[in-house]
């Protein structure tokens, strides 16, 4: 290697470390965001759980009894839902252009579970 090309690979991993970085921050953005986007979702979901004592079987009955209409997430994606068993279920979304991150809001333990991967 000549002393002019270790700056530039030097440079280069540098620029690519901070892009990671950025790209981290911007999903952890992202997420917080479709957070605050799902807590009406939730809201209905578990007021139609109180309601009928069971949780609706997908979020189309929810509309227009519980909301007004279904909330999509900042990306313009629809949250993923799934019934656990009877009073139990997830309600999902993923970040696009992504691979492996985004969060389930786990009713159980009323938290959300986030994950970011950014492995191969």
């Amino acid at each position: 290697m000549t002393a002019r090309t270790v700056p530039i690979a030097f440079y280069f991993a540098l620029l690519l470390m901070l892009s990671a970085c950025m790209s981290k921050v911007k999903a952890e953005e992202s997420m917080k965001k479709n957070q605050v986007q799902a807590q009406d979702l939730i809201k209905a979901i578990n007021t139609y759980h109180q309601q009928r004592g069971q949780l609706p079987e997908q979020l189309d009955v929810l509309v227009p009894d519980y909301l007004n209409e279904l909330p999509v997430t900042i990306e313009n994606q629809e949250f993923a839902y799934n019934t656990v068993d009877v009073a139990d279920y997830h309600l999902c979304f993923y970040i696009p252009r992504t691979k492996n991150w985004g969060c389930c809001y786990i009713h159980r333990l009323e938290r959300w579970d986030c994950f970011l991967d950014f492995g191969d």
